[in-house]
């Protein structure tokens, strides 16, 4: 959502500045308002080639329920080659990371707005509603519902 009010104020400093005949600058910087981390912007930095195979495997159904004998199967490792691996590199399980990637997921959907706790929790694949906003709640800091109303700011 664009800063209005601040664009509006430099547009009109800027025409007055130009009907006085006064020198307007050339460029206006505007702060950004936030920095949104996109998965498909979201390089995986990690050398080991079966970890990133098996992270965009993860990322690819973060939506919906990724076992990690899925995940290792797609990396063409084992289950435990895979969590040794991914404890060397990521300093986390692979559970552990299908989770993160679950959550940071949620955090998106509800930062759009368009679908309540209950669909994000559902779309994300919480079969539980309480258990998924505990969990928000001590990965964020913030309940499900606090971070979905924060969009419109």
């Amino acid at each position: 959502q664009a800063p209005f009010r601040e664009v509006g104020r430099q547009a009109a400093a800027r025409l007055y500045a130009l009907l006085r005949r006064r020198q307007a600058p050339l460029r206006t910087v505007l702060a950004p308002i936030r920095v949104v981390t996109r998965t498909s912007t979201d390089v995986f930095m990690v050398a080991d080639r079966g970890v990133r195979r098996a992270q965009a495997f993860i990322e690819s159904r973060r939506g919906g329920h990724v076992l990690v004998r899925d995940a290792a199967r797609a990396a063409g490792v084992t289950t435990v080659t895979l969590g040794k691996r991914f404890t060397r590199h990521l300093q986390v399980s692979p559970s552990g990371y299908i989770l993160h990637r679950r959550l940071a997921y949620a955090h998106e959907l509800l930062r759009a707005g368009e679908l309540n706790v209950g669909e994000v929790a559902a779309t994300c694949d919480f079969g539980n509603c309480s258990y998924f906003c505990g969990i928000f709640r001590r990965q964020y800091g913030a309940t499900p519902g606090a971070i979905r109303l924060r969009k419109a700011h």
